[in-house]
């Protein structure tokens, strides 16, 4: 749909409200006494993606309060794990004006660093990282995820590398069995909590670990770069490969974050 007024709303992922629809342009007139028409999206992934719309007309101009916004709000936003199917890559294509990271050096010391005997848990229950990379892992290290019905702040998008933690986390998943095949165990980790992180992993399918971090011990065990978001403390992102529990790559920064999965293909490939 190129046109109308739910595709405005789809466009921008964002509530749109037409207090008259005979002086709105984009208005399709489906409903021939329709006067006025809130719609608001339903929204997946990171809060970008809209899966679905929810549409409210009246045969009375101005017919909606804040009020009235505010309660279609909510519904989407109950409505969305109803709707929040595993999500492909194709649901959530990334802006091409992103600001892109640059790299600052702060990760130029993990080459050669040893994973710690620190264990967290994730949504396999726990895991060793020292364990996690004994043999061939790769640990790919994320600021956060987002959740049905709850957008982002739109500070999140001018955060060079910020955006794209569930593009990022679908690309693994679906290059999951191709890193097996080359020997390498795969996990993501963020400081998000626990329980935010099993809904992330049941409702996207990872067959991976998805590990939780709220209080950044790895970020202190290894140095890790960090920065601070809506109260939040966050990782920023970097991709570790590790063979025999020693980090042998580093992709510092991660730009594109839903390529990053290929390029580690790549680089394991070579």
């Amino acid at each position: 749909m190129s046109e109308g007024v739910t595709s405005a709303a789809i466009a921008t992922a964002q509530p749109v409200v037409v207090n008259d629809v005979e002086a709105d342009p984009r208005y399709l007139d489906a409903l021939g006494d329709t006067r006025a028409e809130m719609i608001v999206p339903v929204l997946i992934g990171d809060g970008y993606a809209v899966r679905g719309t929810i549409d409210v007309e009246s045969n009375r101009r101005n017919a909606f309060s804040n009020a009235d916004r505010a309660l279609l709000a909510a519904s989407a936003a109950a409505a969305a794990p109803l709707w929040a199917a595993p999500i492909s890559l194709g649901d959530l294509q990334l802006p091409e004006d992103l600001p892109a990271p640059v790299d600052d050096g702060a990760c130029a010391h993990l080459r050669g660093a040893a994973l710690p005997d620190l264990t967290l848990e994730s949504s396999h229950g726990p895991i060793n990282l020292a364990e996690f990379a004994s043999d061939r892992a790769v640990l790919y290290i994320y600021p956060r995820t987002g959740k049905p019905g709850r957008r982002t702040p739109p500070a999140w998008d001018a955060i060079p590398g910020a955006r794209g933690c569930t593009p990022e986390s679908c690309a693994f998943r679906d290059h999951a069995a191709e890193l097996a095949a080359l020997g390498f165990g795969v996990a993501g980790l963020s400081s998000q909590t626990l329980d935010d992180q099993i809904e992330f992993a049941e409702r996207n399918d990872m067959p991976y670990p998805v590990i939780a971090d709220p209080e950044c011990k790895l970020g202190a065990a290894l140095e890790l770069p960090k920065f601070a978001f809506d109260g939040a403390t966050l990782y920023k992102r970097v991709t570790l490969i590790a063979e025999h529990g020693v980090v042998t790559k580093v992709f510092y920064p991660v730009f594109p974050p839903d390529h990053a999965a290929e390029e580690v293909l790549t680089w394991l490939r070579r």
